[in-house]
């Protein structure tokens, strides 16, 4: 199996496990209580989000951001609905900086590796 099938495999179950992972119902009195942990869990899953929708679909940056945008928007929709979860502005800040973070970072790489092969 190539990278792309592979990538656009784990941004499906990455995506679905994802969702459901946001839209759950937590017992507050079960998770440990550390400041801000979620802005950082809301980062690293758009950061793994963006890097697995990089590498399975041929799509331009600004794409991404769009599509990853939108799923962002929805989540926090989502969990505006719902009783026992509550939408957040910080949340989605969080979910756009990591799909930006991860673009820089691709970025970065992808300028590092033409410099090298030129030289």
């Amino acid at each position: 199996m190539n990278i792309r099938k592979w990538s656009q495999r784990a941004f499906i179950l990455l995506l679905v496990g994802l969702t459901i992972a946001f839209v759950a119902q937590v017992d507050q009195n079960q998770v440990p209580r550390i400041e801000h942990l979620d802005k950082l869990v809301h980062f690293g899953a758009f950061f793994l989000l963006a890097w697995t929708f990089h590498q399975g679909f041929a799509t331009p940056w600004w794409l991404a951001l769009l599509c990853l945008g939108a799923y962002a928007v929805l989540i926090e929709w989502i969990q505006s609905t719902l009783p026992y979860r509550s939408a957040s502005l910080g949340d989605f800040i969080a979910d756009g900086l990591g799909v930006l973070s991860y673009f820089l970072v691709a970025y970065c790489c992808q300028q590092w590796r033409q410099r090298r092969s030129a030289s």
